[in-house]
């Protein structure tokens, strides 16, 4: 019996040997298709960046490597500054609005193609006469063309320093919608040098923060043609 169990058992052995490499031909290549399909449709490959990464940055329309980052940014002069005709306004000046917090003038003034600065006292009766007209015939013909307005109050009628209950005292008496703002230590008192100290000062200063326009005392009559003039630059 020993023989036909012999050749039982090498027939048998024979056939486990067939389907052990059978088994392991497909199982190599199941991993080969694994690994070529791992290749081209993984979230991330090597470098993390695979061909799913390209297909959701395209569904979602943009190119994150080329973001534009830059941001414009306005400055004051630092060089150049004056109180005369084609000299640089210093819109780095901090006063207070009318609450009271601490403004940089080159914060209201950016963006703008010209900036109208009144300077005056309560004390003052052209000053009173200007702000009476200020909005109506200047600030709300011109704003949409690129006009800023900003009134600068350096005493209240009384003669002391301009205070928040002052700023909106002049701001609501005149119904001015446009900047009011406090000096109590009269920051400004520079461009009242070269204009015999008459009140109020008045400038414009273009979006160089360049002063092209200087004036003292009564609302000058040339004031809005040359804000017209300006702003058709």
């Amino acid at each position: 019996m020993s023989g036909p169990w012999n050749v039982s058992i090498y027939i048998v052995g024979s056939i486990i040997f067939l389907l052990v490499g059978c088994l392991s031909d497909e199982n190599e290549a199941v991993k080969t298709l694994f690994d070529d399909t791992k290749g081209s449709t993984a979230v991330g490959g090597e470098d993390g960046a695979g061909p799913a990464d390209d297909v959701s940055k395209d569904m979602i329309g943009i190119d994150l490597g080329n973001e534009d980052t830059s941001v414009s940014v306005c400055e004051a002069p630092s060089e150049g500054l004056g109180t005369s005709l084609g000299a640089k306004f210093d819109a780095s000046i901090t006063i207070k609005n009318c609450d009271f917090d601490n403004v940089v003038l080159k914060d209201l003034m950016c963006g703008h193609k010209l900036t109208l600065i009144d300077i005056g006292a309560g004390w003052c009766g052209p000053c009173i006469d200007q702000a009476r007209i200020l909005d109506e015939e200047f600030y709300e013909p011109f704003k949409d063309k690129g006009l800023q307005v900003i009134s600068i109050l350096f005493e209240n009628a009384s003669g002391q320093p301009a205070n928040s209950d002052f700023c909106e005292f002049w701001r609501d008496e005149f119904k001015l919608t446009s900047p009011v703002l406090a000096d109590p230590t009269f920051k400004t008192k520079t461009y009242f040098t070269d204009v015999q100290s008459s009140t109020p000062v008045i400038l414009l200063v273009d979006e160089n923060f360049t002063i092209v326009y200087k004036r003292s005392g009564e609302t000058p009559s040339d004031l809005k043609s040359t804000i017209e003039q300006q702003l058709a630059k």
